[in-house]
């Protein structure tokens, strides 16, 4: 009866692939809480003008320090009291301001959920100085401003509160970004139970239901919110993960944006639905600055947005008379969050530019590792490859067709019956021999470990669960919680707990098993509400499963991680996951969850990626071809042109689709395939590096174009083209039989296309025609782009092959500068020896330099390293000669009408610093582009 019943289940799920159905799936309106905070801020706009409902700082509870303050917030209307701490948060900027509002312990009938530092902040976050002056307007307002000395950056920085009402004004350069609390919807509801059966429920206030599922809420509702807007803003991004544009929609009038892990089949494009995972960071920005706020809750969220014009910006009377003054009518962006338990722990960054703005973020939240090269290289994945025999095949058709990949992928079907950590002994008799086969090849191997344990008395690792106090509870009797998952009865590891985290990473081993995918983290729950776990399920130390939902994936691949550490602990980890929270970057990689084979989806996965990107996520990609459904071998190969230019390339499809690796299709499209990948992996120094210095301080790997050109107001609302690092532009094909594609190339910089060396100017709009093999990628004038011109079968096959470089020349000073880096590409020893080499090249009066930012004897392969091509593009004039290091004269061509400069065989050591200089080359001078 248990497999009929888990048939029934599953045959709702298949049928749920065809397309989401959305009433599966709450709305605010069905969601009590959402409901009652949106009623509620209705209710303070209409009265905002008497105060009766607002929250107020008790001046006589105030305590400075030398960081912040501390206060009672007192609400006006029933007395009820919050503890509030305001200070500066010590970035690396020293920009940063942290609101923390909890409730007094002495006072609190339960306590609330925090994330544990190293959960999804890096650490316990250190607090910096300031002065604190009170003086102004009465006393009413305190005035906390960076004590790093006058001429620093921090200094320019200012947070301001308003004691009644409350709010909080943060301020750069006495220009006010953020506004916290300026609508008065700070809301807060406190633990209480039901008093009796006549109490008014109609708004969920004591347990809900929804499609046949109760939620008993047995400590009754605890969702808070509040409004942050931010001034002279028309544009703001983030909170990922939603399959809509880039930047945010107003949500007046429709569905706020929702945030809350959801395992959502086929997801639908263009709204505000929730989706696998969840980072609760919104960036504003405009010509002048960049602004972001960082809502640290890890429950069910909800956000509204809303832009408009406002007269002076939305500032408060009080703030105007000593602050530079918002114009009459400046824009202004209000956002409104509302969770459904936890506290209110809100980072405010502020900064000049967007790349300011991500070194603040990711000092509280971390960067993503250094990962190893194959896993930036191409990936083959499928819902399912048969056996050995069809891993091998697979293996074997790659190089009887010249395209390189680095990795295969083994879903479910790998297992013994859905048992994670075990091997089907009749497909996989020998997984140790198949994983030996690849990695003589240089490649590597991923299987799927799901975060469902499948119910089994005769598992021993079920035994270890079942008696180990390790699966999350059900709230009704503190037995096992019990769900359906794909090995039908399943219980799901307490990842909140920090014994459990240790043990599942112990599993790891002796798995048969080099790397980890992790799906369905979120969780993903068929028979639970909205396809996930029931919030009143209970956790480690009695919190509830609504308290800790958007943080349970993210430990999941986090204890992935580290089992891959036990196992290995001198190489580099590499997990994917779906689901994840804020800090979910320190771990594992990101792909957009189940996407579906059309065009829409394809234009679709530049947003989502780049929503990823900038919000710490800088590891992320689609699925390429999409996973639903049969593609047409045209989309197919725009979605493997899109796919080789986003950080995360994999291409994977569904069990029921046809099989559809490249050597199947007719040969212009398998050639234009191949082209892509070969793209993809000439590309691999370039891309390896960007990966280091994101690692270094947060910078996206795939960013919107207004990252890198944060002035030119054209390209704050385009998300259809990207840029890889600050060198490259690109913008896939993503509709039908295209023949022509408008591109945008942005102001202030000259940019050649990757297979002419045609130079365009900036600040314009360009038609290219483009053909199935077009891929309208742009390099920008004033960098130096590292390649290797020979793609092998693997990314390690490449490891020790010379290096091309690309100067591009171009502007006004006719300047250039780019970095390479490089290390083993598998090892820890990048960190625990030091051992890489960094390189930065720089070109100017008619000299291209290598300077050794680092380099290390332990980085043994270095020094079989050469540059073995230099290729100038935009030089005006045929050089007389070429002069290497050691004084000999190089060998060269110049094609006049290109301006490109060649110079072949130069085999300069990348370990050693060096100088090449162009005799009598043109380097002065207005670029005529």
């Amino acid at each position: 009866m248990r497999w009929f019943v888990f048939f029934g289940f599953l045959l709702v799920w298949v049928s749920l692939c065809v397309c989401v159905d959305r009433s599966n799936f709450k709305t605010c309106e069905q969601s009590g809480f959402c409901k009652r905070h949106r009623k509620f801020a209705t209710a303070q706009d209409a009265a905002e003008a008497d105060g009766a409902n607002q929250y107020q700082v008790d001046p006589a509870s105030i305590a400075t320090d030398d960081n912040g303050l501390s206060a009672a917030l007192v609400d006006a209307a029933t007395g009820k009291r919050l503890s509030l701490r305001l200070a500066r948060v010590a970035t690396v900027t020293g920009r940063t301001f942290r609101l923390k509002i909890n409730e007094f312990a002495d006072e609190a009938k339960r306590p609330r959920f925090e994330p544990a530092p190293g959960d999804s902040l890096v650490a316990d976050v250190a607090e910096a100085p300031v002065a604190i002056d009170n003086k102004q307007l009465d006393g009413n307002l305190y005035v906390l401003e960076a004590k790093d000395g006058a001429k620093s950056d921090a200094a320019k920085a200012k947070a301001v509160l308003q004691l009644k009402p409350f709010r909080v004004d943060c301020l750069l350069n006495d220009r006010p970004l953020i506004s916290v609390n300026s609508k008065s919807r700070l809301m807060w509801e406190f633990h209480q139970q039901k008093p009796d059966d006549s109490a008014d429920n109609s708004d969920g206030l004591y347990d809900e239901e929804f499609k046949g599922h109760r939620d008993a809420k047995p400590h009754g509702s605890s969702s808070v919110g509040m409004d942050v807007a931010f001034p002279g803003f028309e544009h703001v991004y983030g909170i990922p993960e939603h399959a809509d544009s880039l930047a945010l929609r107003s949500t007046a009038g429709g569905e706020p944006y929702r945030l809350y892990n959801l395992d959502v089949f086929e997801y639908e494009l263009n709204n505000p639905m929730a989706l696998y995972g969840s980072v609760p960071l919104v960036y504003a920005h405009s010509a002048n600055n960049t602004a972001g706020a960082f809502w640290h809750n890890p429950s069910e969220t909800w956000v509204d947005v809303q832009s408009s014009k406002s007269s002076g910006g939305g500032l408060s009377a009080l703030l105007t008379s000593f602050v530079k003054s918002a114009s009459p009518s400046e824009a202004l962006t209000e956002t409104h969050w509302m969770s459904e338990s936890g506290v209110i722990d809100l980072f405010l960054l502020l900064s000049d530019t967007p790349l300011g703005a991500f070194r603040q973020y990711a000092s509280l939240t971390g960067t993503t590792p250094l990962p190893p090269i194959f896993s930036i290289a191409y990936h083959q994945c499928r819902w399912n490859y048969n056996d050995e025999t069809d891993v091998l095949e697979v293996d074997r058709n790659f190089d009887e067709n010249d395209i390189p990949y680095d990795v295969i992928w083994l879903d479910i079907e790998h297992t013994d019956g859905k048992r994670y950590f075990t091997w089907d002994s009749n497909k996989f008799p020998n997984p140790q021999g198949m994983l030996d086969k690849l990695n003589a090849k240089g490649r590597q191997l991923v299987t799927v470990v799901d975060p469902h344990i499948k119910r089994d008395d005769n598992w021993a690792l079920y035994q270890r669960v079942r008696d180990g106090d390790i699966a999350v509870k059900s709230h009704k009797d503190d037995g096992l919680y019990d769900g359906w998952c794909w090995p039908g009865s399943s219980v799901w590891p307490d990842f909140i707990d920090p014994a459990v985290r240790k043990w599942w990473a112990n599993e790891f081993k002796d798995y048969v098993a080099a790397y980890t995918w992790n799906d369905m983290g979120e969780p993903s729950v068929f028979n639970g509400p909205e396809v996930t776990m029931h919030k009143d399920a209970k956790h480690h130390n009695g919190w509830e499963h609504r308290e800790v939902h958007n943080l349970y994936g993210a430990l999941v691949h986090q204890a992935s991680w580290d089992g891959q550490l036990v196992k290995s602990p001198q190489r580099r980890p590499f997990v994917l996951t779906r689901a994840f929270f804020a800090g979910s970057q320190r771990t594992a990689a990101v792909w957009t969850g189940d996407n579906a084979a059309n065009w829409d989806h394809l234009k679709a996965s530049v947003p989502m990626v780049l929503s990823l990107s900038i919000t710490g996520i800088t590891f992320s990609g689609a699925d390429v071809g999409g996973f639903f459904g049969n593609t047409d071998p045209e989309l197919l190969v725009r979605w493997y042109q899109a796919g080789s230019l986003q950080p995360f390339f994999r291409a994977h499809a569904h069990l029921d689709t046809r099989r559809r690796e490249p050597w199947l299709l007719d040969a212009q499209y398998k050639e234009a395939i191949r082209s892509a990948i070969l793209l993809r992996y000439t590309l691999l120094p370039y891309l390896y590096t960007q990966f280091y210095l994101s690692a270094r301080d947060g910078r996206p790997v795939m960013a919107p174009l207004w990252v890198y050109y944060p002035k030119d107001e054209a390209t704050f609302s385009m998300d259809d083209q990207h840029l890889l690092g600050p060198d490259l532009l690109f913008k896939p094909v993503t509709e039908a039989g295209a023949t022509s594609l408008s591109v945008y190339l942005p102001k202030d910089s000259i940019w050649y296309r990757h297979d002419t060396w045609e130079g365009f100017g900036g600040g314009q709009t360009v038609s290219l025609s483009v053909s199935l093999t077009t891929m309208s990628l742009f390099y920008r004038a004033g960098g130096i782009v590292a390649r290797r011109d020979r793609p092998r079968r693997s990314s390690a096959a490449m490891r020790r092959d010379p290096i091309t470089l690309v100067v591009l020349l171009g502007g006004r000073d006719r300047r250039a500068s780019g970095h390479l880096y490089l290390d083993d590409g598998y090892s820890l020893e990048h960190k625990t020896s030091s051992a890489y080499l960094h390189c930065r090249f720089n070109y100017a009066d008619g000299s291209l330099t290598n300077t050794l930012v680092h380099s290390s004897p332990a980085y043994a392969d270095a020094d079989r390293i050469k540059v073995e091509r230099l290729i100038f593009v935009g030089v005006r004039t045929r050089p007389k000669s070429v002069v290497l290091p050691d004084g000999g004269v190089g060998e060269f061509t110049y094609t006049e009408q290109s301006r490109l400069l060649v110079i072949r065989r130069p085999n300069l050591p990348v370990a050693k610093a060096w100088t090449v200089r162009l005799m009598d080359a043109s380097a002065s001078g207005h670029d005529e582009l």
